[in-house]
């Protein structure tokens, strides 16, 4: 049984973590152009055309409900979560796939290739807290890559590597 002061120290972090997310919503935009640090992701940059600042809230609203389990301090990585980090995983490799060459004629080699990295990068990590949340269930297992796999989605999973916006 989870006791109260317990769950009060998982609501903390979730809340945390959205604020969090917020953050990294900020960070994708925060340059005047789409750089490594600041890749313009197609997650933050649509609805911030639509509704402005108020995207940055998208994807903290999006890790809350999502993960309403882990208020309570849950340890298991749901399959959904896992299906939900493959879908973005294929989805940010097609992105990729079918802008390169776009970006490597307006952004340049090494952005793109520092984002292929980082997207392999984001993918094994999640893979590895997949397996180690299967192994041994623990509900800093389950945030982490709970956390991992929103940030990744709202930072740089599908980066914005065409001309200017």
């Amino acid at each position: 049984m989870v006791t109260e002061s317990k769950m009060g120290w998982a609501i903390w972090l979730m809340l945390g973590g959205a604020v969090g997310l917020a953050a990294v919503s900020y960070a994708t935009v925060a340059a005047n152009v789409p750089t490594i640090a600041s890749p313009f992701s197609l997650t933050v940059v649509l609805p911030f055309l639509s509704v402005g600042a108020v995207a940055f809230g998208v994807w903290p609203l999006a890790f809350l409900l999502w993960c309403v389990p882990l208020f309570s301090r849950a340890s298991a990585i749901p399959h959904r979560s896992v299906v939900f980090a493959g879908a973005a995983w294929v989805f940010g490799a097609v992105w990729l796939g079918v802008n390169w060459r776009d970006g490597i004629s307006h952004a340049g080699v090494v952005q793109v290739a520092t984002l292929l990295a980082l997207d392999s990068a984001v993918a094994i990590l999640l893979f590895w807290l997949i397996r180690r949340g299967r192994r041994e269930p623990s509900f800093l297992t389950n945030y982490a890559f709970h956390w991992l796999l929103f940030a990744w989605v709202a930072w740089g999973s599908a980066p914005w590597l065409g001309e200017g916006i």
